[in-house]
């Protein structure tokens, strides 16, 4: 029974890496068209950066728009949760009764907060993937 060993396979790949680099090097050092091959490299290298770039910025844009987002929702959110002093059958008890930390509003506030960015992040990552 033979057993390969890690050493092995190894050894193969660091060989054939080693073929692929020479390879590459001749193709473009070539005294013929060398020149045109790099400066062929150099345009691709630019446009691939720059798509790259503009990827990036619109990423970060619809990333920031969507934070935005989350941040007029919350907002509008917790100005709908706060009671109205002109309503008399409101009754303010928060300086009567010691709020515990798990009923606190803003903890659930804090909470529904970072449950949203979550969700929106995790959808912005699902749409981001498809295109």
């Amino acid at each position: 029974m033979e057993y390969r060993t890690q050493n092995m396979d190894t050894t193969w790949m660091k060989w054939l890496a080693g073929v692929a680099l020479g390879a590459l090097a001749m193709y473009i050092s070539d005294p013929s068209v060398g020149r045109q091959r790099r400066a062929l490299l150099k345009d691709k290298m630019k446009h691939y950066r720059l798509h790259t770039q503009k990827l990036f910025n619109s990423r970060m844009r619809d990333a920031r728009n969507r934070m935005a987002g989350l941040q007029a929702e919350a907002t509008r959110f917790l100005a709908a949760r706060k009671p109205e002093s002109s309503n008399p059958q409101v009754v303010d008890i928060s300086s009567h009764v010691q709020a515990s930390p798990e009923s606190s509003a803003p903890n659930k506030a804090a909470g529904w907060v970072a449950g949203a960015v979550a969700v929106g992040l995790l959808t912005w990552w699902a749409t981001s993937r498809r295109s």
